[in-house]
């Protein structure tokens, strides 16, 4: 029988040994170094397991002797019982009805071990039996966990997490839809061999969204290795050869239709996300290399302060920071409300205003003890959120400021006319009524009450900006389009701009189904211009939120040319510029986005003008004709290989401006009239990015576009 795999230890280990030295100058100054995690992804009958095993014997034994845990993925799985109901709640996605796609692990059980691991704490490591309930597998109970840094064992050096999609990032909507066009087209021309293009795009969709919460489990690592494939079809022939191997031996091992069948459920995740891990998952950086994890953030919550609205305890949230390496992590539990505007689980706990003010006192109480735990690994802001429903709430937020030892504090407006309007559909709707029925008016209202806020209060940080876009019909649509709208937006930002506050980039938006952050593009652009400030958060309720979506932030960055995000740095006496002169020694710093991560500028070329008058807007569909270039400073007029033609199959019709095509196309069809044809030079960032398009668009190739915009939805030139 051939060898699956040759023993690439040989040159594993002098790579880990060079990471770890990095690793070590980097904690110089640490008291509680945390160890060196090492991940290893390979494909199905790769050799994953016998390389790993060989890394961590040579790693143990001497010169290295660096005590070593291996971790694998497999052991995150979700219990046989969370399993059998995931795959009941999702009867039409066949990904889902056996363990091990993204989804099936138990993501904050993840975090609560790479966190205790990264602490030097004893740590009991998740066990799975995979031949339990008939070989569905099961869980292991806790009292057969492995257990390391306990009494008596050496602490742990280096943990090698392994698994076959470790280092797997999620792809933006847009390149999902892209990849699973292009199987489909080969798929229908009869020249595909792989496995996406038989699952619906919901269906994929559903794995790459469950994967973005996985990123916190990559943000973790220190050095990945990757055993790769020169071609991903070899995952048969290794599989077979491997599980040929077990029955010889063993007499037990997959038939080949039952190994076919295997891979075929775990090949679509090959052919999408490949790609990404193969172009690296790490950013260059002044140290090396730097893991892509959210430095800051301003917003945060806890269930144990925020009861039923979120998850864990507030250490337990500022260890998922600490895991995730942030720099500044900012605490900031919900005020106290009136007894009226108690949200439903709070009426039903009997949480009143005395009640709320004894657990915001205590909230406090527990920031500042833990502030001061975690001094040598993480600078903790200590604030709130405060809440504008009803005059009153006024007053409330001033006894909040007098009676506790503040750093700052964020402006939020969850409620219009007394409702909430981000709880739940009802509430929302309960708004709008109040408001005269339409969500236009609603909107109005919404960023009156916000300018009387920002008036009143003046906060140093303003909260999901456009937060009212959440239940509303159309949360993508264009705040342009509504000119009462858009003109209550740009006075509220020349307000803000005027007294220095800071508008966050919140992520949380995304993870509740939205395309962009909060505020839309087309706010902070504005904003931009104007000279405003931004900071970031991600406005997690639970440790599996920490710095969630952060994948995101540079793009959003480059598209709206925002070259510096603000931070805020609690308890400095000697830096300059404090944030607000209320919170003197909470001070304002910058980083600054070096100017070569900066997108390019789109290029319009206009060859024939339209009728001048009618523009798409965002989200309706426009019927285009179009060829694409790969741009060549050698061809004429920088034209090289053609990649994609819609002459060869027809007139393209898509949404436009919600993130169905690439940015440059977004931008570039959202500026042209019906009728109109015109060339678009769209840089990489702005086209596939560092992704690329396999076998068709190198990474971050420069691209031409001939478009012609025919009709918008329907009504043509």
């Amino acid at each position: 029988m051939a060898r699956i795999v040759d023993d690439k230890s040989q040159f594993c280990i002098p790579f880990i040994i060079e990471r770890l030295q990095l690793h070590r100058l980097r904690n110089a100054k640490t008291e509680n170094v945390p160890p060196f995690f090492l991940g290893v992804n390979g494909v199905q009958g790769a050799g994953k397991t016998v390389l790993v095993s060989i890394i961590q014997q040579a790693l143990e034994r001497p010169p290295h002797n660096l005590p070593t845990v291996v971790f694998s993925l497999d052991d995150l799985y979700l219990t046989h019982a969370d399993q059998v109901n995931l795959a009941k709640t999702h009867p039409d996605n066949p990904l889902l009805q056996h363990r091990g796609q993204p989804s099936t692990h138990d993501i904050p059980l993840a975090s609560s071990v790479f966190s205790s691991l990264r602490q030097n704490a004893p740590t009991r490591i998740p066990q799975y039996n995979k031949a339990a309930f008939g070989g569905q597998g099961d869980r292991l109970s806790e009292d057969q966990w492995l257990k390391v840094n306990f009494e008596g064992q050496n602490t742990v050096k280096i943990v090698i997490f392994e698994g076959w999609c470790v280092g797997f990032r999620s792809l933006s909507d847009c390149d999902l839809k892209q990849k699973w066009e292009h199987a489909m087209i080969s798929r229908e021309a009869g020249e595909y061999i792989g496995r996406l293009g038989f699952n619906t795009l919901g269906n994929v969709a559903s794995i790459n969204t469950a994967l973005r919460a996985y990123e916190q489990i990559t943000n973790n690592l220190d050095a990945l290795v990757h055993i790769d494939a020169f071609d991903l079809q070899y995952v048969y022939k290794w599989r077979l050869e491997q599980e040929a191997s077990l029955r010889t031996l063993g007499g037990s091992g997959m038939t080949d239709e039952e190994v076919k069948n295997f891979v075929d459920g775990y090949y679509p995740a090959y052919e999408l996300f490949t790609d990404t891990l193969r172009a690296g998952i790490f950013e260059a950086g002044k140290e090396g290399f730097r893991h892509t994890t959210m430095p800051f953030s301003h917003h945060s919550h806890s269930g144990q302060f925020c009861p039923g609205h979120a998850r864990n305890t507030l250490e337990e949230m500022v260890e998922a920071a600490v895991a995730q390496r942030m720099e500044v992590f900012a605490l900031t539990e919900h005020m106290p409300r009136h007894d009226e505007d108690r949200y439903p689980e709070e009426r039903d706990m009997g949480l009143v205003y005395e009640k709320s003010q004894v657990s915001h006192k205590a909230y406090f109480q527990e920031a500042i003890r833990l502030r001061e735990k975690f001094k040598s690994k993480i600078r903790i802001v200590i604030g709130f959120e405060s809440e504008w429903i009803r005059p009153g709430s006024l007053d409330l937020i001033n006894i909040s400021l007098q009676n506790n030892d503040v750093d700052f504090f964020i402006g939020s407006v969850h409620h219009v006319h007394t409702q909430p309007i981000d709880f739940d559909q009802a509430g929302y709707d309960a708004a709008r009524e109040v408001a005269g029925g339409t969500d236009h008016q609603l909107f109005a209202d919404y960023f009156d009450a916000q300018f009387i806020m920002l008036q009143a209060i003046k906060p140093p940080v303003v909260g999901h900006f456009d937060l009212i876009r959440l239940k509303s019909g159309d949360p993508e649509r264009s705040f342009r389009e509504w000119e009462g709208v858009w003109g209550r937006i740009v006075r509220n930002l020349q307000f803000i701009a005027s007294y220095g506050g800071l508008l966050e980039i919140n992520f949380a938006s995304l993870r509740k189904g939205m395309t962009e952050p909060y505020p839309k593009d087309e706010i902070a652009k504005t904003f931009e211009i104007m000279g405003g400030k931004f900071c970031l958060s991600d406005d997690s309720h639970g440790v599996e939120q920490v710095a969630l979506n952060y994948h995101e932030c540079i793009p959003y960055l480059k598209r709206n040319h925002i070259s510096r995000v603000h931070f805020l740095e609690p308890q400095c006496e000697n830096l300059a510029e404090p944030v607000d002169s209320r919170f003197p020694s909470t001070k304002l710093r910058s980083l600054t986005i070096a100017p070569h991560n900066m997108s390019e500028t789109l290029q319009k070329e206009v060859i024939s003008p339209g009728n001048g008058i009618d523009k798409p807007r965002a989200g309706d569909v426009v019927t285009m004709d179009y060829t694409g270039w790969l741009y060549d400073n050698n061809q004429p007029e920088n034209r090289g290989k053609v990649f994609d033609s819609s002459q060869e199959r027809g007139e393209f019709n898509t949404k436009i401006g919600v993130k169905k095509v690439i940015q440059g196309w977004d931008e570039g069809v959202l500026d042209m009239t019906l009728g109109e044809k015109a060339v678009l030079t769209i840089p990489g960032d702005m086209a596939y990015g560092a992704r690329g398009f396999p076998g068709l668009i190198p990474p971050h190739a420069k691209l031409i576009f001939e478009v012609e915009l025919k009709a918008i939805n329907g009504k043509r030139a």
